[in-house]
């Protein structure tokens, strides 16, 4: 029997092909770490993340992942520990490669990654789409007043003769039926 084996079976896993299958199916989800408390997830969006989305998410995001590392979502304890030696220039890698952080930074996130890397439970790092315009209701708008009469045969045209005279502009004489 392995090393590993004997873990797996002191954890609680069966040991066999099926055993070690399960593990390896679950191990994703064994890794991932607790849910924050109310005051780690306030320190992580204060202090954490924005040092994550500044120095890290570059390199270790959704688009691209040096090193197999992605720090845009929640990651195992054991990765925070390693990310927390990492950004403390103590080990073989020291990251950022831009240079160390301010203190302040260093310091939250090696409290964040020694705490085994706390992450909030429901947080959206997007930002808010934007309602597309044809989804929204329509608005009923008074055209603007303008100086020269007579041209605005519709509300449409106000809009337009407003904007030519904004920037100074007449409006083309109407053209005879023959040139239509």
């Amino acid at each position: 029997m392995t090393a590993r084996s004997l873990r797996l079976l002191k954890a609680g896993f069966p040991v066999g092909a099926i055993g070690l299958f399960v593990y390896a199916a679950a191990s994703p989800f064994l890794a991932q770490n607790k849910v924050a408390t109310p005051e780690q997830a306030a320190h992580f969006e204060s202090k954490v993340r924005p040092v994550l989305v500044a120095k890290c998410v570059a390199c270790h995001g959704e688009n691209q992942q040096i090193a197999g590392v992605r720090l845009d979502k929640p990651i195992s304890p054991a990765m925070a520990k390693k990310v927390a030696d990492v950004v403390s220039y103590s080990s073989a890698v020291k990251m950022p490669p831009s240079g160390k952080l301010k203190p302040q930074d260093l310091q939250a996130l090696t409290q964040w990654g020694n705490a085994g890397g706390p992450w909030p439970a429901a947080t959206n790092t997007a930002a808010p789409k934007k309602k597309f315009w044809a989804f929204s209701p329509p608005k009923a708008v008074t055209p603007p007043a303008v100086k020269t009469g007579g041209w605005a045969t519709s509300p449409l045209d106000k809009f337009v003769l407003a904007k030519l005279e904004e920037k100074g502009l007449k409006p083309a004489p109407v053209a005879d039926r023959r040139t239509l």
